[in-house]
Order: structure tokens, then sequence, then C-alpha cells
């Protein structure tokens, strides 16, 4: 499995302090991949497990970004890497490799975007941290987004949509916390807002801290009032 996330020079420092929370609970497999060589160059000084890639989907405004994202991640599905897609500011405080297997094919952490699906599931899975088995029916789902949508789709709304359009066979607690949901033939889990939060607040028990937050606002201020935030800044 490939722990993977994406980041530019906007966000060198929150990539940084993304990866310091992962070795910190010795969660050292993992791969950030740089979309412009400033950040490359920062990782890499920062001995940060990084790749530097010839995609940057955040120097274009707009859901195209999350276009040029999907398609990457589905190059990752057709070489048969099985995929676990952080956002850098889904802070990892433990960890959640314990809820991964890839007896499912989709393992997502839950939010409330887009609002049909929402409304009939009262979730929806949230591409800011996500697990995705390699195989022929997540590496379909892929092929038909990216085939079928128009060019500047969002990731999120036509991946919850394409899903629904299976059909909802089964929904089941599976454990406290994670519901149990096969769409046709995908089966998935869908992680409680106790395990990854995003709309709610991270107590004790929060594995991944992702807390929404407005797209204009400084992320990283934000992280560090959130007290997500483990850089020395005298030292990084």
């Amino acid at each position: 499995m490939k722990i993977i996330a994406f980041g530019d020079s906007r966000y060198k420092r929150i990539a940084l302090n993304w990866a310091k929370h992962l070795e910190a609970q010795k969660i050292l497999d993992y791969t950030i991949y740089s979309t412009d060589r400033d950040v490359f160059d920062f990782l890499v000084s920062n001995k940060i497990n990084t790749q530097l890639i010839p995609v940057n989907p955040f120097k274009n405004k707009g859901s195209y970004a999350w276009n040029l994202r999907f398609k990457f991640m589905s190059r990752l599905l057709d070489q048969g890497h099985d995929i676990l897609h952080s956002d850098l500011d889904a802070v990892w405080l433990r960890n959640p490799i314990n809820f991964i297997s890839n007896e499912y094919d989709i393992i997502s952490s839950s939010g409330n975007m887009p609002p049909d699906m929402h409304d009939i599931l009262g979730l929806s899975f949230c591409m800011g941290w996500i697990y995705i088995s390699s195989n022929d029916k997540t590496r379909k789902i892929f092929k038909n987004i990216i085939s079928n949508e128009p060019r500047n789709f969002d990731d999120q709304v036509s991946f919850n949509k394409y899903l629904v359009k299976q059909g909802i066979s089964h929904v089941s607690d599976h454990q406290k916390n994670i519901k149990k949901i096969i769409f046709g033939d995908i089966t998935t889990l869908a992680l409680s807002q106790d395990i990854v939060s995003r709309h709610a607040p991270p107590d004790e028990n929060t594995f991944v801290s992702h807390p929404f937050s407005p797209h204009n606002i400084d992320r990283e201020l934000f992280l560090k009032r959130q007290n997500l935030w483990i850089l020395d800044d005298d030292k990084s």
C-alpha cells in the first residue's frame, strides 16, 4: 500500500508538518508527491520522502486541479498499487492503519459533501482521506469518471455520484462508528468522524484530524490554532 499526499510550494511547511506527524507514529512508508521544484528541494533538505512529478494540479484554479490529481491516482491504481490518499492538512494524531484492509474496495473518511449523497446515507465519502484497493472494480470507477465527466469535474462530487448510481444493496454497522456499505458490487467502509474528524472537533480518541476550513485562510496559522502543528519553528 502506498500512503500518498500531494503538495506545491505554498504548502511546503504544511507538508513537512504532515510528514513529521506520520514519523512520530513511526510511519515511514509514505510519499509526498512534490508538484514543483521548490517544495521538492525543501522536503529533500528536511529528509522527507518525496518524489517530483511533472503534474501540478494546484497551479490551476477551480476543480480542474482535482481532475489532474484524480488522473495521477488512477495511474497508480493501474500500476497495481493500493493507495491511501491524505490531504496535507489531514493530520495523523494516532496510527490509523489498522482500519485499512484490502478486503474492502474503498475505506474512506466521511463528510457532508455532496449533499445528495449525505441526504441518502447521512455521510459522504471524503477524498481528503481515502483508501482505494487496486482491483478491476476501482480501476473501472476511475476510468469511467475520467472518461465521462467534464474537464473541470470535482473528484469528490463525481466519486460519490458514481457510487450512488451503482445502487445501494447493503448498509450495516460494521463496528462502532464504522458503516459497511455496498454499492452494486463495490464494498466500502465509511469511517465516522470519531475516527477521522472533519466537521466534528477531535478528541482523545481521534486518529486523524482534518478540520474543515475556508479555502482562503492561512492554512499554517489555522493548523496552529487547532493545536495540530508539530514543527519547531526555530528549526524548520
